[in-house]
């Protein structure tokens, strides 16, 4: 069979490549089997683009009746015919060996062009149900439905069905796949059969199987990818793809970003993959959405400036990226790149920031102070002989205030700071009937010293600043 085919295939060839193209008509490119039957039985043919990809060889399933001269089976001559101007090897009506169930037996059919499609033919004998009139009374069978990848039937599973009632079951493709044959076996068949009606009617026998088959639909499924701003970053890759295979994904980031992850179906979904650059075999067409992050920059400066005086703030840069500064509206910048110098104009709270793209990266904070800012408020309480007391002092800014302490007169009075906190202290007097007063000093970073000074009187419970 096979030096058949490899000879006819030799003499199509060297026909073609002597005929002469020049002002010759445009020659057919049809090379289908519309029918094929072997004792007036006609085969089931699969349609190439439709239930099998281009460039896949096409079956053709043809059921014998079980009680057919299996001595006859090597002599078999199908009578077929084809698209017009093509032709076929084996010819129609030629004999052909179909006894060995195990294996298919090959059919060539070349256009008018000279272009080459394959066909596969699948025999099998088949024990067709009773008429209506000869089955029985009706009974319990169980059969079972199944199906391959890239579907499912509906009923399906293990069913218990009348065995004289036809029975009926539909095969749904998933995306990017298309529904092929039905796998359909009973106990008494030596081989299956593979009919590709859907929905596929059929009269239940005890034991039966049918399985639906899929195949995937070449380019299928579409994968897109999108960036979730291509300010951030840009994409590439996805496009159409076969089902259970894979494509590329492919993300950027810009300068000053990072890559995070891949998201499917938005930046709430799920997070399919944390590599900028992968691949992604997808269930379903999708979208894929690429999230990029800033990188984070650290930024050094002063934490305190005096009005009218300047200090440089710098950032620690190595994406390459430009970004931009700004400050509030107590402080003044000049400069650009990596550090700017940053000049006070009024007190208060202040910052120096960069932003890239318009988003915040980093900011630094800056108290922008004067001299009359620094003051002291006290609060405190005399209490009688022998009992502890506090004392504390607020300056302003107390963050960057320092204080110190005295008291007089020191004869029969005890003060400690237990804590450490250079803004407030403890004391206690001996006895009551004493009078004495505590100092306080305070020194800011744009201003000072000034003094203040709380008289406390032991015994008449009162205290007072001045």
């Amino acid at each position: 069979m096979k030096g058949i085919l490899k000879s006819m295939m030799f003499l199509f060839f060297v026909a073609v490549s002597f005929a002469c193209t020049e002002n010759e008509p445009k020659l057919s490119s049809e090379k289908e089997i519309l029918s094929f039957q072997i004792n007036g039985i006609y085969g089931e043919i699969q349609k190439v683009g439709i239930h099998v990809p281009i460039g896949k060889r096409p079956g053709i399933y043809i059921n014998l009746p079980v009680e057919t001269d299996v001595s006859t089976l090597s002599t078999l001559a199908p009578i077929i015919t084809v698209s017009d101007k093509a032709t076929v090897s084996p010819a129609s009506g030629a004999a052909q060996d179909f006894s060995d169930f195990a294996h298919v037996v090959p059919y060539l059919v070349m256009a008018e062009d000279g272009s080459l499609q394959e066909y596969y033919v699948h025999l099998a004998l088949y024990s067709p149900p009773n008429a209506p009139e000869t089955r029985g009374t009706k009974g319990i069978v169980t059969i079972v439905v199944d199906t391959g990848v890239g579907g499912y039937a509906h009923p399906s599973g293990t069913l218990l069905v009348y065995d004289n009632d036809s029975s009926k079951v539909t095969a749904y493709p998933n995306e990017g796949y298309a529904f092929e044959d039905w796998n359909v076996k009973k106990p008494s068949d030596l081989v299956p059969i593979f009919p590709m009606s859907n929905p596929y009617s059929f009269i239940p026998v005890d034991g039966m199987t049918l399985t639906a088959e899929f195949y995937p639909i070449p380019n299928g499924l579409t994968v897109t990818v999108q960036s979730e701003n291509t300010n951030r970053g840009t994409v590439s890759g996805g496009g159409a793809v076969t089902a259970g295979q894979s494509i590329g994904i492919y993300a950027t980031p810009a300068k000053g970003y990072q890559f995070e992850g891949w998201y499917l179906n938005g930046l709430n979904g799920q997070k399919i993959s944390g590599s900028a650059n992968d691949s992604y075999s997808p269930s379903g067409s999708c979208t894929l959405y690429a999230k990029f992050t800033l990188i984070p920059i650290s930024m050094s400066g002063p934490a305190t400036l005096c009005i009218g005086s300047s200090s440089t703030v710098f950032i620690s840069n190595t994406t390459g990226a430009t970004y931009q500064w700004d400050c509030s509206l107590n402080l003044s910048i000049s400069g650009s790149g990596n550090s700017v110098l940053v000049t006070a104009n009024s007190n208060g709270a202040g910052w120096v920031r960069i932003k890239l793209n318009g988003e915040e990266v980093s900011k630094h904070n800056v108290w922008v102070g004067a001299p009359s800012d620094l003051s002291i408020l006290g609060s405190g309480m005399a209490l009688a002989g022998g009992t502890v007391s506090f004392i504390a002092a607020t300056g302003s800014p107390t963050s960057s205030t320092s204080f110190s302490w005295s008291i007089s007169p020191t004869t029969g009075v005890t003060m400690y700071n237990p804590y450490n906190y250079s803004n407030n202290i403890y004391f206690s007097a001996a006895a009551a009937n004493t009078t004495f007063t505590i100092q306080v000093t305070a020194t800011g970073p744009c201003g000072g010293p000034i003094t203040a000074t709380y008289y406390i009187d032991i015994g008449k419970y009162s205290g007072e600043w001045k």
